[in-house]
């Protein structure tokens, strides 16, 4: 599911950056995390698939 990416992505980015990426803050990074049923506003769901492809950019610029 779109949503066990989106955690499971979550999870291993740092926070702090990725709270401010999203213009949102810690804690609700960490109540997304921990709440099963919790689904983020359309607003912060595309923020975060904005910040996931600047990053994958990042890696593969890296990489060449």
């Amino acid at each position: 599911s779109v949503m066990e990416i989106y955690k499971s992505h979550l999870r291993v980015l740092n926070r702090t950056k990725t709270a401010d990426s999203l213009q949102v803050s810690r804690q609700y990074i960490h109540k997304m995390l921990r709440e099963q049923a919790a689904n983020p506003s359309l607003k912060t769901f595309s923020s975060f698939m904005r910040l996931l492809g600047e990053e994958v950019l990042r890696g593969c610029q890296a990489v060449t």
